[in-house]
């Protein structure tokens, strides 16, 4: 179908309209997207923002962190959360307002996709107990903000366009995500990517976003292994009941099994985990 139904130019636009994140935000990123990040650099980032300690303090020393002894030092509070886990903290306060708001047009109310996000980026932090593939830092990061798309595609999302896609969802057994490039010649997923590019996070971040639907056809094996990690987040939110609408990813599926090397039963240990720690984790992101 023709793209005329939604005006693309417009879509960039309004990608481009959310408020900007926080230049101390965006340096964090960066820091921990390279391989030779260190505590100190993350801490001098991180005491620049005085509400941003504070609540890392307070999140290291819950019982969500698994904590014995007070944390008194930023520097101790950073290798106890995990750097991938500070900087959805610190990406989380900017964007949780926004995330937060309804988004009928995905069959979502108030909260949910807030509540999946949190679910995804918890997932990957404790995915790294049950896969064989390594998780790098910024999984954290692009799980709580893969569907984020889907805040500014909902917008264009008419009650005629809507019919369109139940129809190619339904009738026609597409995907979500392909129904949206069949139907708009463009997917939430890109429109995230397009967020994640303008608020300049690493370019990590932006890819895994754009394909995390379609890990085959990332541009390289790193995006690759990272999209997968997201499906797996997306299963694992829906199966502790933090799902995303109806085209939440169901179950564990060979393809995430054998390119993550994680069986069935890991998988439903990593969901008992997952939920153990859920409900905390969203109190202490506010």
């Amino acid at each position: 179908m023709s793209s005329d139904l939604i005006d693309l130019d417009l879509l960039v636009e309004e990608a481009q309209s959310l408020e900007p994140l926080p230049a101390s935000t965006l340096r964090l990123a960066t820091v921990i997207a390279n391989e030779d990040w260190n505590v100190r650099d993350v801490s001098e980032i991180v005491r620049l923002d005085q509400a941003l300690t504070g609540r890392i303090l307070g999140a290291a020393n819950s019982v969500v962190s698994g904590s014995r002894h007070r944390i008194t030092s930023i520097d101790q509070a950073i290798v106890r959360m995990g750097p991938g886990a500070v900087l959805s903290m610190a990406i989380g306060d900017s964007v949780k307002n926004d995330m937060k708001a309804a988004v009928p047009q995905y069959g979502l109310s108030e909260g949910e996709l807030w509540r999946h996000s949190i679910a995804a980026a918890l997932t990957v932090e404790n995915a790294r107990s049950f896969c064989r593939v390594p998780i790098g830092p910024q999984a954290f990061a692009t799980a709580l903000l893969h569907d984020l798309g889907k805040l500014v595609l909902a917008r264009h999302l008419d009650p005629t366009i809507l019919s369109f896609l139940t129809r190619a969802c339904g009738d026609d057994g597409r995907t979500e995500e392909e129904a949206e490039q069949e139907i708009l010649n463009v997917g939430h997923a890109e429109v995230g990517a397009i967020v994640a590019r303008y608020w300049k996070l690493p370019e990590s971040i932006s890819l895994g976003i754009q394909y995390h639907h379609v890990p085959s056809a990332a541009p390289d094996e790193e995006t690759r292994k990272l999209c997968y990690q997201l499906q797996l987040a997306d299963a694992v939110a829906t199966a502790i009941g933090a799902g995303c609408g109806e085209a939440s990813q169901e179950g564990l599926t060979p393809a995430i099994a054998d390119r993550l090397g994680i069986s069935q039963s890991m998988f439903d240990e990593l969901c008992e985990r997952v939920s153990e720690r859920f409900s905390q984790v969203v109190a202490a992101y506010g």
